[in-house]
């Protein structure tokens, strides 16, 4: 099968408006916003993502996610091309309200927030009230059953009285002994046999 000549390299140099957007996307020093831009413009004279991805050196969908970007508020892209907020930061804030944009993006910049951050702070807002409280509850019994699961199973191995204070990231352990052998077991379960009185 023969393949399809990329219509991009064939028109560049023809027209002025794509030959400029193409040398944009061949500099290696273009930033986000640009390339975005320049993008853009190939787009809407014709050219596939593909082709476009295929002269900038990057993938359909990165190509892709570039465009996206042209999709946020102005004073955000100012941002960008500043140097002062990161295009991964941008993009994790395309899906809040344009009128939300900014102060988020001013938001992550002063508060060093990382792209997980960024997006956490997105989905929060975005999130109603009552959905976030039934996931915080859902976990909240997930993390239950986990330390109702870990206190039986020390109880069975140990046969001893257990029981636990804190949450699933932290806490103190209570192990109840009755007997000067309860106690010999438990250490012995936990530290070994004391050294000399191992069995032969």
């Amino acid at each position: 099968m023969k393949k399809r000549k990329n219509r991009l390299t064939a028109n560049a140099l023809k027209n002025p408006g794509i030959a400029a957007a193409a040398a944009t996307l061949k500099k290696n020093a273009a930033g986000a916003v640009e390339a975005a831009r320049a993008e853009k413009t190939l787009a809407e004279k014709g050219f596939t993502q593909s082709e476009i991805a295929s002269l900038a050196g990057k993938s359909r969908s990165a190509v892709a996610n570039d465009l996206r970007l042209l999709s946020l508020d102005e004073e955000v892209l100012s941002l960008i091309e500043q140097g002062k907020l990161s295009a991964g930061h941008a993009r994790a804030l395309i899906k809040a309200p344009k009128g939300k944009q900014l102060p988020f993006a001013l938001e992550t910049v002063k508060g060093g927030y990382s792209v997980r951050q960024t997006e956490r702070a997105v989905k929060m807002f975005l999130t109603p009230p009552e959905v976030l409280r039934a996931q915080k509850n859902a976990a909240a019994a997930k993390d239950d059953e986990r330390l109702r699961s870990a206190v039986e199973r020390m109880r069975a191995a140990l046969r001893m009285k257990v029981s636990l204070v804190g949450n699933a990231k932290k806490g103190r352990v209570y192990i109840d002994y009755f007997s000067a052998e309860d106690l010999d077991r438990l250490t012995q379960r936990i530290a070994g046999p004391e050294q000399g009185k191992e069995k032969r």
